[in-house]
């Protein structure tokens, strides 16, 4: 293993908060999630498409279900957002572990779950889950500026320590 590479902490975790399961993201997950990514309003501030197929984003999620970049110098940590009362998927979370020790997270949350609380409370969940595991000791925050409700949201970068070699 090169001195460089990142091995993910607990990928395959389940990671728990009041109202929301994190689900690590799996090809599985797909059927679930195509519908509500389809919705053009996740992507009014965000520069990127909807998936264009089905299988389009299944082989998306196979890459990122390796939890780690090809080189292995980044962990790809995903989730999938149920919300606990009803079963239903509320939108999905990432973070990313850099090799320099830094990471950075973000979240998309379907239309007609927002306004609930449920970004920043997924949010800080895989913040904790990222200073636990990595070893997190400070965060800065760059919300996207024109996302209505972003500034509610827990700081999108995370500071981790040097790795020990």
């Amino acid at each position: 293993m090169p001195c460089d590479e990142i091995r993910p902490v607990a990928p395959e975790r389940v990671l728990e908060t009041r109202r929301l399961l994190l689900e690590p993201l799996t090809v599985a997950h797909a059927a679930g999630l195509y519908g509500p990514l389809l919705n053009r309003r996740l992507y009014d501030f965000v520069p990127q498409d909807p998936p264009a197929t089905r299988r389009a984003l299944e082989d998306r999620y196979l890459s990122l279900s390796a939890r780690r970049s090809p080189d292995g110098s980044e962990a790809w940590l995903n989730w999938a957002a149920r919300e606990r009362a009803t079963g239903g998927y509320v939108g999905t979370l990432e973070a990313t572990v850099h090799g320099n020790r830094t990471a950075a997270i973000a979240y998309a949350v379907f239309v007609p779950y927002r306004r609930r609380g449920f970004a920043a409370e997924g949010c800080e969940r895989v913040l904790a889950h990222l200073f636990g595991g990595f070893g997190g000791r400070g965060r800065d925050r760059h919300p996207q500026r024109r996302v209505h409700g972003a500034r509610r949201v827990p700081g999108f970068r995370a500071r981790l320590p040097p790795r020990k070699r």
